[in-house]
């Protein structure tokens, strides 16, 4: 990989298939991973294969994510980067938000 950062638009960032996986960094998520792929979109995984957070990156309204806490929830927009985002929602999954 490029470098150590959550997500990264170089070309060696990603697999062959587009798709970068990342571990959480949060204490007490042990197990579940970040998916990202290189058109912006992705989701958090649990380790029994739930998706907890899927997220989609809006450059159209400036640095946002727009994401959905759980399938069949509504969209909700987060007015920050990803590198935000993601401690954001870790943080949230164990309390400390």
């Amino acid at each position: 990989m490029a470098d150590n950062k959550i997500y990264d638009w170089s070309p060696d960032a990603f697999g062959e298939d587009g798709i970068r996986n990342l571990p959480t960094t949060e204490p007490g998520l042990e197990g579940y991973h970040w998916v990202h792929y290189d058109d912006g979109s992705g989701y958090l995984e649990a380790p029994d294969e739930t998706v907890l957070y899927d997220f989609d990156l809006c450059p159209g309204m400036g640095e946002s994510v727009e994401y959905r806490a759980r399938e069949g929830k509504p969209y909700r927009v987060f007015y920050g980067s990803i590198e935000e985002f993601i401690p954001w929602v870790e943080k949230k999954l164990v309390g400390k938000a």
